[in-house]
């Protein structure tokens, strides 16, 4: 008697049989709930076979599990709509002029003026603009004298020395106090032209004279 070997080697796959790995990872959750659930009837014990309210469960269980994947997809197409929404409306902001809130300033080549914008709540008897380099120095303290809401602070480029400092940006703080010597809140503010937008890591940054500008500290843009 001859026995074919190439029989024995290639049984089919039974239906309800597990998959592949490459073939489950290209299964949807709903296919591979209907896989186990087919495999589980073809194998329960036929002597104490699967109770009808458990087989409902389980139908009312996949029904639930489909309606997850297809919600989790409608928000993810949602999500992405919004996300090309918003990038095309920042970008149509570019060559416009914004007012910010800003800790940093850029001084340009030559010794050009820079205008640094301080906004002071209430009323301040002194108000001083520290300017610092990128390290943590500090280069210069503008007198500001006293003031309340927006107060324009000219800045000529030049250290507490006289020296004019080296082109590039620098941070800014300001500290004001009222006529008994406590602290009033002021913040440092900027105005320029929106140059670009720069979406790196999915934060989107409006770039202004050399200096990222976070949507969330602009106070107002105009044409």
């Amino acid at each position: 008697m001859v026995i074919d070997t190439n029989a024995s080697q290639s049984t089919a796959a039974l239906p309800g049989t597990l998959s592949t790995p490459a073939a489950n990872a290209a299964a949807t959750p709903k296919d591979q709930f209907m896989r186990l659930f087919v495999a589980q009837l073809q194998n329960q014990d036929p002597l104490d076979p699967q109770k009808g309210a458990d087989l409902i469960a389980q139908l009312a269980q996949m029904t639930a599990v489909e309606q997850s994947a297809e919600t989790n997809q409608h928000l993810t197409s949602l999500e992405t709509g919004q996300s090309a929404q918003a990038r095309s409306t920042m970008a149509s902001m570019v060559g416009r002029t914004v007012h910010a809130r800003a800790s940093q300033i850029t001084l340009p080549a030559g010794g050009t003026p820079v205008q640094i914008g301080v906004h002071v709540t209430g009323v301040a008897a002194n108000v001083d603009v520290v300017i610092t380099d990128q390290s943590g120095q500090k280069v210069r303290t503008i007198k500001a004298g006293a003031g309340t809401g927006s107060m324009p602070v000219i800045w000529d480029g030049k250290g507490d020395d006289g020296k004019l400092l080296p082109s590039g940006a620098y941070k800014v703080a300001v500290k004001a106090t009222d006529a008994a010597g406590a602290t009033i809140s002021a913040t440092p503010e900027i105005t320029g032209v929106i140059d670009g937008v720069d979406f790196t890591n999915g934060n989107a940054q409006f770039q202004v004279g050399g200096l990222s500008i976070s949507p969330a500290d602009v106070l107002s843009i105009s044409k």
